[in-house]
């Protein structure tokens, strides 16, 4: 995993290691995610009103970005 840390006008990317235990939550995290995404893009096609079809459509965005990143963790 890497973290960013700003100092100033510098920029310093430092890699660090994750326990067996973060790594599991992120696993975790990742399978709610990626769960909730199915959920949104399945209600968001049999739904017939189109707003709120369009805010399941959303949603799915919203999830896809934080399973991104998550994903980018690793």
């Amino acid at each position: 995993m890497y973290i960013f840390i700003n100092s100033g006008n510098y920029t310093f990317k430092e890699v660090i290691k994750l326990t067996s235990k973060e790594l599991l939550y992120l696993e975790d995290a990742l399978g709610h995610e990626n769960f909730m995404k199915s959920c949104s893009k399945k209600a968001s096609s049999q739904l017939t009103d189109v707003a709120l079809s369009q805010y399941m459509c959303d949603l799915e965005k919203k999830h896809t970005e934080i399973f991104d990143m998550f994903l980018n963790l690793l």
